[in-house]
């Protein structure tokens, strides 16, 4: 209705809002503590739910991750130093990993929003794999040591991925595999030598992606063998997230 109302304060981090009920909201403060509303926050009334961690909010990332799963409102997975998960919108929560890491804490984490016991997630540049929702882990191999931004998993497709790098090593900037990481290859070409950020996948395109980098947005598809600059009339600014508004066919971008 036009008012703005805050949520937690702070260094607030990442948001999520239901999909099914924009009631509930979810928020971040500092390395990890999540919050959760149902009611908009509109009597300023939150749970830290990672508190309902087994021993309390774990260790975790200054931006930990975290996300609701695609397939499932009412599950939510998130990244500290091992990745937990809860089927109750985190009233109750269980470890899908033990020592995933070896004492790192995650930065990026991605549910294949068509099979939900796939969950890719990263910290610093290595990459962890389930496929069977925390039972087995393995150690995903991807070239380049700079560190992993994001993770994107196609929407129908769980083994196919991709992922963008930070830093200024030319050649790792997008590295996209279609067999669940076990080979990538680099997306090359058009791109400037600034780290990238955040990647967008559209949905019932031919592999149409996005990425946010610290000089605009650029897209390309397999239609095409170079990046192509999205920046007409935006100031050249780092882009850190990107989303498709569907009903509009509107990118949004966060600087």
């Amino acid at each position: 209705s036009g008012n703005w109302r805050s949520t937690n304060g702070g260094d607030a981090m990442e948001v999520a809002i239901d999909p099914t009920n924009d009631d509930i909201i979810y928020t971040t403060y500092i390395n990890g503590k999540l919050y959760r509303s149902y009611d908009r926050w509109f009597t300023d009334t939150y749970y830290c739910i990672s508190d309902n961690i087994p021993g309390g909010t774990p260790n975790g990332s200054w931006i930990a991750p975290y996300m609701i799963d695609p397939s499932d409102p009412n599950v939510i997975v998130a990244g500290y130093d091992d990745v937990w998960r809860s089927t109750d919108r985190g009233a109750t929560w269980s470890a899908l990993s033990t020592n995933i890491a070896g004492g790192s804490t995650l930065e990026c984490l991605a549910v294949a929003p068509s099979d939900p016991y796939t969950i890719y997630c990263s910290a610093g540049s290595t990459m962890y794999k389930t496929t069977d929702l925390g039972a087995n882990w393995s150690t995903v191999v991807v070239p380049g040591t700079v560190g992993i931004t994001s993770i994107t998993v196609h929407p129908t497709n769980p083994n196919q991925l991709w992922i963008t790098r930070g830093g200024y090593t030319l050649i790792y900037k997008v590295q996209t595999s279609v067999n669940g990481g076990s080979s990538w290859t680099s997306l090359l070409g058009g791109l400037p030598n600034v780290p990238v950020n955040t990647c967008e996948f559209e949905i019932g395109s031919d592999n149409l992606i996005y990425i946010g980098t610290d000089a605009g947005i650029f897209y390309r598809d397999t239609l095409t063998n170079a990046w192509t600059s999205y920046s007409t009339g935006l100031p050249k600014t780092s882009v850190t997230d990107l989303k498709i508004y569907y009903p509009t066919r509107k990118l949004r971008a966060a600087t």
